[in-house]
């Protein structure tokens, strides 16, 4: 069974099936043949009802279903302050908003706060920063976790883009192979004590020749 709705708005029309969404603009409502079987039937929807997710809940109870009790939200009553914004809102040296997953607790004290801070009311009167209840918060703390594993997800492909560049082999195998050069033969000897190679006659060959170079100094 499809559902459609006619969007008087964006003069569209929304069809709805089990793959999806389809929508066809007023003027090429002949497509909708494209999409329909011929003896198949439309549901079409020409009257809507507000509600909420409560009512809606309460309402697949009532056909005796069992509705998984965690996945609700519990209204405790406690109020809180949000900011949406992903920058820092700095109100006070006491207060301030780190991003959009600091929300903080309206007590006794921030109450106070509010009240006496006339830039916080405006930013509430603004909804800069919101006052909300618990089901917001729930929210707000599971993108927040999703940002996190998100977060997780990109350094551990970093990490695992470092792990292929660096050699995990032991000095045998890596000599072996060929990783590790080993002849010594071609490089030049340096004379620690003095400039050029040790064959270089300019340079200090023993210490006893530095010291009496100093003392003749």
């Amino acid at each position: 069974m499809m559902i459609l709705f006619l969007n008087v708005n964006n003069n569209v029309i929304e069809l709805y099936s089990e793959e999806g969404v389809v929508r066809i603009p007023f003027r090429d409502a002949g497509q909708l043949h494209n999409y329909v079987e011929e003896n198949d039937s439309i549901l079409y929807i020409t009257n809507a009802v507000q509600t909420a997710p409560a009512e809606v809940i309460n309402m697949i109870k009532s056909m005796g279903i069992a509705v998984q009790e965690e996945d609700i939200p519990v209204d405790t009553g406690m109020k809180y302050l949000y900011s949406p914004e992903k920058g820092t809102i700095y109100i006070n040296e006491f207060l301030k908003f780190e991003g959009e997953f600091d929300i903080k607790l309206i007590d006794e004290v921030m109450g106070q706060t509010i009240q006496s801070n006339q830039l916080l009311q405006q930013l509430i009167k603004n909804k800069k920063i919101q006052v909300i209840g618990e089901i917001k918060r729930r929210k707000v703390m599971m993108s927040y976790k999703s940002h996190q594993e998100g977060l997780l997800d990109k350094q551990r492909k970093i990490d695992a883009g470092l792990d292929s560049i660096i050699v995990s082999t032991s000095v045998e195998q890596a000599v072996e192979h060929g990783i590790v050069d080993t002849n010594h033969e071609a490089a030049p000897e340096i004379n620690i004590l003095g400039a050029g190679s040790s064959s270089d006659s300019g340079g200090m060959k023993t210490m006893s020749e530095l010291m009496n170079n100093i003392e003749g100094s």
